[in-house]
């Protein structure tokens, strides 16, 4: 046999076969984001907030800052983040701030993603207790009472915030845990 035959043999041999029919694709699942706390931001602890009027002109902000490290595979889709104060799931809820936008990861690792927010202390203006907590997904519907366009997509990161200008100890139990939204 030439040369020529065995090329010809081998390369019909080696061809593949084409399917000519639609394979059935499905887009995979949306996993929701999930929001974490860091050293210097931890959740779900106790905030004190100092408004002592000594303290203040010593240099305390007022604001109240908080940093949360969003997790999401979905490391292409933009995140938007929501602030509640004191969130209740079977009322109606406004932002405390305006959207946070959370562009797709550019760092080291591309599945998170830093947020950083500020909340004027004067939102926590008496003796008592807070929940603060951020709200992440890909979009939100609605102005009064934002909620995930699609209610699977939701990450939340919560914060107890406690002034209590008397110096007495504050329980989280007594700033009504579980009864957050997330």
């Amino acid at each position: 046999m030439s040369h020529a035959a065995v090329l010809f043999v081998c390369s019909t041999m080696l061809t593949g076969c084409i399917i000519a029919r639609d394979l059935d694709y499905e887009d995979p699942p949306n996993l929701p984001p999930s929001v974490h706390g860091t050293p210097t931001s931890p959740m779900n602890q106790v905030i004190e907030v100092d408004s002592d009027p000594i303290a203040a002109d010593a240099g305390t902000s007022a604001n109240l800052d908080f940093v949360a490290i969003v997790r999401d595979p979905n490391v292409d889709d933009e995140l938007l983040g929501l602030v509640f104060v004191d969130y209740d799931p079977t009322g109606t809820n406004q932002p405390v701030l305006p959207e946070i936008r959370i562009p797709p990861s550019s760092g080291a690792d591309p599945l998170t993603r830093e947020v950083r927010f500020s909340i004027p202390r004067g939102l926590f203006p008496s003796q008592s207790c807070w929940i603060v907590e951020l709200h992440v997904s890909r979009s939100f519907v609605g102005f009064n009472d934002p909620q995930p366009a699609d209610p699977d997509d939701l990450g939340v990161g919560v914060w107890w915030v406690v002034r209590d200008d008397e110096g007495n100890q504050v329980r989280v139990s007594e700033c009504g845990a579980g009864e957050s939204g997330s």
